[in-house]
């Protein structure tokens, strides 16, 4: 169990890494080519490979031969395998478990750790703020001062203004710094921050899933930057203002979304942002269209690097030279159908849904093969219900020459299988006269009534089914050699 849990870690892990390096490798040319939000939306990839690696894999079958039935030889254990091998066997088993346990709990102290540090700076963070005060629907003032604004939360996300907003900023940027936060909560981007945390915890190992936390939290708010921009075109300048204004919290909450004071070096960044123009439609399309084959081409290859989940198919030999002989007969080989028999493949081996070699042969109007295999030992009344008999699947597909072998070779032409009925009804439900006027003639009863199988009482005759099927022409040749119901 705990082995299974380190190397699923360990998958997830690779595909993380893989997709954070294209990402990061990028998110700039993106950024420059389709716009900032393009850039953002680029993050959608990592998600996107972790489910990836969390759906089955592909399945790989193995066919394993056992030995038949009496032909498996009992090897005598010498000492050594029956005594020493197992105790080292078991030797190297306990020290594999010990490891993969001791490396289960030291993953498990390191997401706990984790866990206790973002809750920390939550925490810190809330009772920077105070008391709070509702403005608005999803609007709170803080109790003190250079402490916002920020989103705050996961389930229900808030904005939180500083206690002296209405001093730091004039009416005009108060209405751009609410346009940012409000783009956060528009964006989903609390609970995408949340994600973010919680893959930093689960995957605290890794430090580019680290870097990628600080990349991606850049990229959003340039992301914000631009839908702000893109609502007020004309307030470039001022809103250029109200980012320097703007305080940088000592620790931003893991739970939100706010521009902390380690990133004061990426206001540069940001700043450089202003200055380029929205992007046309054309290559916002052409963003799109990119980011989705980029997000389809990670999550695939993310699927695709999954070692195969390899199931075994034990089958013994006959059994294996059976379905190969199946096979032989559907490619129509006569040379490899030859060869199998030869080989000692079983002539007449039922298959469920398959039926029998002959059928197989029978059913495809393959005379030679039919032939082989009678002269092999087919039997030609050997049935399977669903599945017919020779007779019956050459009846009913058209193929009079290999009728007239079977009948000759020894087939009932009134032998009855249950949904299959007989040859003469098949012969009447394909409309083959001349079928039918030979399978009469060598004794099949125009009258036999058989059950039908869809339900008790049911039954059928080769004239009911003729018209059934409207066959006009069988109908009325089957009443001139007698036919009543």
């Amino acid at each position: 169990m705990s082995g299974d849990l380190i190397a699923l870690l360990l998958e997830i892990n690779l595909a993380l890494a893989a997709v954070i390096l294209l990402v990061l490798a990028l998110r700039l040319p993106v950024r420059r080519l389709a716009g900032p939000r393009h850039a953002y939306a680029l993050w959608a990839v990592v998600p996107l490979a972790v489910l990836a690696v969390l759906m089955p894999a592909r399945v790989v079958t193995e066919t394993r031969i056992v030995p038949s039935i009496g032909a498996a030889q009992v090897q005598p254990a010498t000492p050594a395998q029956s005594v020493s091998a197992p105790v080292a066997n078991s030797k190297g088993r306990i020290s594999r478990d010990a490891a993969w346990k001791a490396l289960t709990l030291l993953w498990l102290g390191g997401v706990v750790l984790g866990l206790v540090i973002q809750g920390g700076r939550q925490a810190r963070f809330l009772n920077s703020l105070g008391d709070l005060r509702r403005e608005g629907a999803r609007t709170f003032r803080a109790a003190r001062p250079g402490v916002g604004p920020a989103v705050v939360g996961v389930l229900r996300p808030r904005i939180v203004l500083p206690a002296d907003f209405d001093r730091q900023f004039t009416p005009d940027e108060q209405r751009v710094v609410l346009a940012h936060e409000q783009a956060h909560l528009a964006g989903g981007d609390a609970q995408i921050n949340a994600l973010v945390t919680a893959l930093q915890c689960l995957f605290w190992f890794n430090p580019l899933v680290h870097l990628a936390a600080n990349c991606l939290r850049v990229d959003q708010e340039i992301a914000c930057d631009a839908a702000v921009l893109a609502q007020y075109p004309g307030e470039r300048r001022r809103y250029g203002e109200v980012m320097l204004k703007t305080q940088l919290a000592p620790n931003a909450p893991p739970l939100g979304c706010h521009w902390p004071a380690g990133a004061a070096r990426q206001l540069k960044e940001r700043f450089g942002m202003l200055k380029v123009r929205p992007h046309g439609p054309a290559r916002r399309l052409a963003g799109a269209i990119a980011i989705g084959l980029v997000a389809a081409g990670g999550a695939i290859g993310a699927w695709a690097a999954q070692p195969p989940r390899t199931v075994e198919y034990r089958t013994t030999g006959d059994a294996l030279l059976a379905r190969a002989l199946f096979k032989a007969i559907r490619a129509k080989d006569p040379a490899e159908t030859d060869r199998l028999i030869q080989a000692g493949a079983n002539v007449n081996q039922r298959l469920p849904g398959e039926g029998t070699p002959l059928i197989e042969a029978a059913r495809h109007g393959r005379l030679n093969l039919v032939q082989l295999l009678l002269a092999a030992g087919a039997d030609p009344n050997l049935s399977l219900s669903r599945d017919g008999s020779p007779l019956i699947a050459a009846a009913d597909h058209g193929h009079l020459e290999v009728v007239q072998a079977l009948v000759e070779a020894g087939a009932d032409v009134n032998g009855f299988v249950l949904y299959d009925e007989t040859p003469l009804i098949g012969a009447a439900r394909g409309g083959h006269l001349a079928i039918a006027a030979y399978l009469i003639d060598q004794g099949a009863e125009v009258n036999l009534t058989v059950p039908s199988g869809n339900g008790p009482g049911k039954v059928r005759s080769p004239l009911s089914i003729a018209t059934e099927w409207r066959r006009t022409e069988m109908a009325a040749y089957l009443r001139s050699r007698g036919a009543t119901g």
